[in-house]
């Protein structure tokens, strides 16, 4: 386990019950942001990739198939 995770592993066992609710809601919003940026970032990716397409020749070649 690395260091940062035995840090955090004891940090928790040292917090009263009643805090572990706010500990797990932090996590999961990290979590969350995380893959909001992911999928934001892919987003963005297939957004540009289609801007390739998007030009007065390919239109009017798909417009008369």
């Amino acid at each position: 386990m690395s260091a940062a995770k035995l840090i955090i592993n004891r940090m928790i066992n040292e917090m009263p019950e009643d805090m572990l609710s706010e500990i797990i809601s932090y996590i999961a919003f990290v979590q969350k942001t995380k893959k909001d940026l992911i999928f934001k970032e892919l987003e963005q990716a297939s957004v540009s990739s289609m801007d390739f397409w998007d030009n007065s020749i390919d239109d009017e070649v798909w417009n008369n198939v």
